[in-house]
């Protein structure tokens, strides 16, 4: 059994659909199933990005700092708690 909920348009939809054995064999046949690929390295930021390599010397000046004495860190260099966490990503 399959249930789609959801709306078209203005009209809410609430269907349930039951397949049998067969009825998802038949299905299977006309689906086909890809690997995942990790995402891009494109999503971390540029190696010649000004901040990236701020963030970058920051760290290797400081050796070894903790968790959130190293967000702290972070979120005052790239303006907020928010940038700071996509810096640590």
């Amino acid at each position: 059994m399959v249930r789609i909920r959801g709306q078209i348009g203005a009209w809410p939809v609430d269907l349930t659909v039951e397949l049998d054995a067969q009825d998802w064999a038949q299905l299977a046949q006309h689906v086909t199933l890809e690997k995942a690929v990790a995402p891009a390295v494109a999503a971390a930021p540029v190696a010649n990005d000004a901040l990236w390599q701020t963030t970058l010397e920051l760290l290797r000046h400081a050796g070894q700092v903790d968790g959130p004495q190293l967000l702290g860190q972070l979120a005052a260099l790239a303006g907020g708690e928010a940038a700071g966490k996509r810096l640590l990503v």
